[in-house]
């Protein structure tokens, strides 16, 4: 069993532990605060070592992409790992920046 199976299976316990119960949802891997598109784009560009372009405007997305650019392109989703945050979990990349990096390392 190789070091991320191991850490896999750990966190799998603790995860269950939390509250006694198996989560019965994925919780994403991520940093605890939510953030917009704009700031990923952003910090994702940072990471990388490029630079971000003017944004798109939505008129011409949906000119492009029609219907889809509103359920794929346009839509916007927050996130916050509520419960995992109450039961105490510290991430290992609290802010976007470091996540970002230590994920395309």
């Amino acid at each position: 069993m190789d070091e991320l199976d191991r850490a896999r299976r750990s966190a799998g316990r603790a995860a269950a532990r939390i509250d006694g119960r198996a989560f019965k949802r994925t919780h994403q891997r991520r940093r605890a605060g939510g953030g917009a598109q704009r700031e990923f784009t952003q910090a994702l560009a940072r990471a990388v070592g490029h630079h971000t372009f003017a944004p798109v405007p939505a008129f011409v997305l949906r000119a492009i992409f029609q219907e889809m650019a509103d359920e794929m392109l346009l839509a916007s989703t927050r996130v916050r790992p509520q419960r995992l945050l109450e039961a105490g979990f510290s991430f290992a990349h609290p802010e976007l920046d470091g996540a970002l990096r230590a994920a395309l390392a």
